[in-house]
């Protein structure tokens, strides 16, 4: 909020595009990323992109850039069911 000068209005905004970009992450990439990669592969690219964004976010000079790093971490949002899917085969049905 200080950093940018932003009001109420920007920070609304900003919450808005993070989550429009984790739903059309999630309902669109998911499924075609995890068959192209495999959900190993799948796993470890949405955590290489969180981390990304989160060091983007973190240097962001300017509000574009900080927008920019919102939209690469949303791609946080292959490693959720990747990582729940490798899970259950691990875990008994018990």
């Amino acid at each position: 909020m200080y950093r940018f000068g932003w009001d109420q209005r920007m920070i609304g905004m900003a919450l808005a595009v993070a989550g429009v970009c984790s739903i059309v992450c999630s309902a669109a990439l998911v499924g075609p990323i995890v068959a192209r990669l495999g959900e190993r592969r799948a796993l470890r690219t949405g955590l290489l992109f969180a981390a990304a964004g989160f060091v983007i976010c973190g240097r962001a000079g300017s509000s574009i850039t900080f927008f920019a790093a919102i939209a690469i971490s949303s791609l946080w949002q292959l490693a959720g069911p990747t990582s729940q899917s490798l899970m259950t085969r691990r875990v008994s049905a018990s």
